[in-house]
């Protein structure tokens, strides 16, 4: 249905699940990027994944690892492991977000100077996830991701289970622009909501 109401006009990504849980089933055609967390992999991932990502080329789509800022309780590999994957094989995009959602977001697991870190040392564009309000978002703007992937902060009533409110989504973007404009050197390229 998203797919039909984009029409191509933009790109979709789609949250795909867990390595850990097999294949990642995306079939249908116009998802350009799925995202595929590494949960429960702590060792042994790389090739498995990149099997997953010629899987996924064989349906016109790219694969985008996630990386989880509580990657210990998601037994997950170090964040550091991931962006070096990213880079080293020229991913088209890497994503770090929270594995449990227990009202805890991305700050409360890194600062704003180690995400900037791990930006650098993938060299490929960044999603920033994790509970993210517009407060985090303004916080996190120093490191400069491509992408804010947001949910609650979208959602009627800041409910996370709700349905998208286009309001919501228009007032967070004018946001962004604004704050965007306010800071040098440019900040974040685009808003998106995040998988349910």
């Amino acid at each position: 249905g998203i797919v039909a109401v984009v029409a191509g006009r933009r790109p979709i990504s789609a949250a795909v699940g867990e390595l850990a849980e097999g294949p990642p089933l995306v079939s249908v055609q116009g998802v350009c990027f799925a995202k595929l967390g590494l949960a429960g992999c702590s060792t042994s991932w790389r090739a498995a994944l990149r099997r997953h990502r010629q899987r996924l080329k064989a349906w016109c789509c790219e694969l985008v690892p996630v990386a989880y800022a509580d990657w210990q309780r998601a037994q997950a590999p170090p964040l550091q492991q991931i962006a070096d994957f990213a880079r080293e094989e020229n991913a088209p995009a890497w994503l770090i977000d929270t594995w449990c959602k227990d009202g805890s977001t991305l700050l409360d697991w890194l600062d704003v100077a180690t995400l900037a870190e791990l930006r650098d040392r993938a060299t490929v564009p960044l999603a920033l996830a994790g509970s993210l309000t517009w407060r985090e978002m303004r916080r996190l703007l120093p490191v400069r991701p491509t992408w804010f992937a947001v949910r609650t902060a979208v959602c009627r009533g800041g409910d996370r289970q709700g349905p998208i409110d286009a309001d919501r989504v228009r007032a967070l973007t004018r946001l962004l622009a604004r704050i965007r404009d306010e800071t040098s050197p440019p900040a974040p390229l685009g808003v998106g909501p995040a998988p349910r």
